[in-house]
């Protein structure tokens, strides 16, 4: 039988199809049903599924926050920006904290002003406390200003829950029920893109919340009004030492209620022994914007307890409204009913940023009342 050439074309066609097929098939059946891809159940690649299983296995570990480990950080760096001279630490271990102590520009000082600032501040903070610090000692007053602790408890954040970001529904309309009237069985499609965004955002999460303070590793267990009273006690002893006994107290915002607290448990000598201990402890106290409570203590009355103390007082008040003006006639109306020696009151303007490193009118008047009222000299033990 001869063939044609074109019958022979058309014969080699159909056999490289047929083989071309059978080869095809092949391949289909050793790769094997392509996995499912649904709304809830998205394809993965090895690469993410391995990089999922990695995370897994290993979580990030944070160290745990402190609270009183923040604290000290905060003094470390101030310390930096202090002069080595003036710098002091008092305390020991965890309980070490800041001083700047200086003193007084001549031989023998007119006695010791212990120097304390309000909740936010430290004790060089530019317009009150390095004023005060500062100033007392070019004018003869050696003076400690110490780091308090803030006596608003730090909140601690709660953990939030970050949501996964729901696939979008599909807009065909033809897709809103299955071909057999079952709308559950329909395969919304993946949006890749806000697949990584929700994962990207849990994992954020992840991280911070193992960064954030929790009741159990926050490390809140230290009283703050109780760690205010043994530093000032820490202070008060450390003049003594110093062969200072006539000390004044100079204090600002929630620091004047810790300063009354304090001064009213120094104990003072009898009339029977009177060696047993110093006549009077402190010679006067400085309060300037007194604070009407304390978290600590919402109960402690301040004006009637300032009342109370045998010292000669100077109370230093800013104009910040109504509140404030009646906070201070209380308190002036409580010390006239008891009589205290010397209690003087005054508003004064808030002190100016301009007049940071210079003396300002609360200095200034601060420091002409010690001169008036507590000038002594210092004693040896």
């Amino acid at each position: 039988m001869n063939l044609s050439k074109p019958s022979l074309s058309i014969t080699c066609l159909l056999l490289c199809l047929l083989l071309g097929g059978f080869a095809y098939g092949q391949d289909e059946d050793k790769s094997g049903p392509e996995p499912e891809t649904t709304a809830n159940n998205p394809a993965k690649t090895p690469t993410e599924t391995s990089t999922e299983t990695d995370t897994g296995s290993e979580p990030i570990v944070r160290p745990k926050l402190d609270k009183q480990y923040l604290a000290q950080e905060k003094m470390e760096a101030l310390a930096k920006e202090i002069d080595p001279e003036s710098l002091l630490w008092l305390g020991e271990g965890e309980n070490r904290f800041l001083g700047v102590y200086q003193e007084a520009w001549r031989p023998l000082p007119y006695g010791a002003a212990i120097v304390l600032h309000s909740d936010g501040q430290h004790p060089r903070w530019p317009h009150t406390s390095r004023v005060l610090s500062d100033n007392l000692a070019k004018h003869g007053w050696t003076s400690l200003a110490i780091s308090l602790p803030s006596s608003l408890p730090e909140a601690i954040p709660k953990r939030t829950t970050v949501g996964t970001i729901p696939s979008p529904m599909s807009t065909d309309p033809q897709s809103e029920n299955s071909p057999d009237g079952n709308p559950e069985e329909v395969s919304a499609p993946v949006d890749k893109t806000q697949e990584n965004t929700a994962s990207a955002a849990q994992e954020m999460a992840a991280e911070e919340s193992s960064m954030t303070m929790t009741e159990e590793d926050s490390g809140n267990t230290v009283d703050p009004e109780a760690q205010a009273y043994e530093r000032l006690m820490e202070a008060y002893e450390y003049l003594r030492q110093q062969g200072l006994l006539n000390i004044a107290i100079i204090c600002e915002g929630q620091s004047v209620i810790r300063a009354v607290k304090m001064i009213a448990d120094i104990p003072v000598a009898p009339p029977s022994n009177p060696q047993a201990t110093v006549a009077k402890p402190i010679a006067a106290l400085v309060s300037i914007n007194a604070a009407s409570h304390i978290p600590g203590d919402p109960n402690f009355n301040l004006a009637k307890s300032m009342a109370d103390l045998d010292l000669y007082v100077l109370d230093i008040y800013f104009d910040e409204g109504e509140e404030s003006l009646q906070l201070a006639q209380q308190r002036k109306a409580h010390a006239l009913r008891a009589g205290l020696p010397v209690y003087r009151q005054q508003q004064l303007p808030l002190p100016s940023s301009k007049l940071a490193l210079g003396e300002n009118p609360m200095s200034k008047r601060v420091r002409g009342f010690l001169n008036r009222y507590a000038k002594g000299r210092a004693k040896t033990l």
